[in-house]
């Protein structure tokens, strides 16, 4: 398999350009009653407990180390979990999980602010830098840093 070219903040950062395709295959599954996340996470976990993390993994966007991949699911699970008709609130660790990634993309486009943007609570810096919510200060011209 290929090294990984993309790490978290690569992925996170170029989801913006599939974003029209990634929504629509969203809407064609849950149309077509093919969205069921518990039975996928269910599904899932073994192979997960047993896969080896440093693996690389080829999606969409280019080969990816299984960690990182696993992350950007970390975060599209939080943001996109409180857009449900039942919305899904993250545990504490899932949040952790998704500030940190959102701070890796801001340090790529604006190292300066990182300190500004941890100052913030976690679900406001997660409402911030995905558009959300406005940002405010110096953070206000460089999110959002996904949407």
């Amino acid at each position: 398999m290929r090294d990984a070219v993309a790490g978290v903040a690569a992925n996170l950062a170029g989801t913006r350009s599939l974003a029209g395709l990634i929504d629509a295959s969203a809407r064609q599954a849950a149309e077509a009653g093919r969205v069921d996340f518990a039975r996928a996470v269910e599904d899932a976990l073994p192979s997960l407990r047993a896969a080896d993390l440093s693996a690389t993994v080829v999606t969409i966007q280019g080969p990816i180390r299984l960690v990182d991949y696993l992350i950007t699911r970390c975060v599209e699970a939080v943001v996109h979990g409180s857009d449900l008709i039942d919305p899904v609130n993250p545990d504490h660790v899932a949040q952790a999980i998704t500030a940190r990634a959102l701070l890796e993309v801001l340090a790529v486009r604006a190292p300066h602010l990182v300190r500004e943007a941890r100052q913030l609570s976690l679900p406001v810096w997660i409402d911030v830098a995905t558009g959300r919510r406005p940002g405010s200060g110096s953070l206000a011209a460089a999110v959002p840093v996904m949407t």
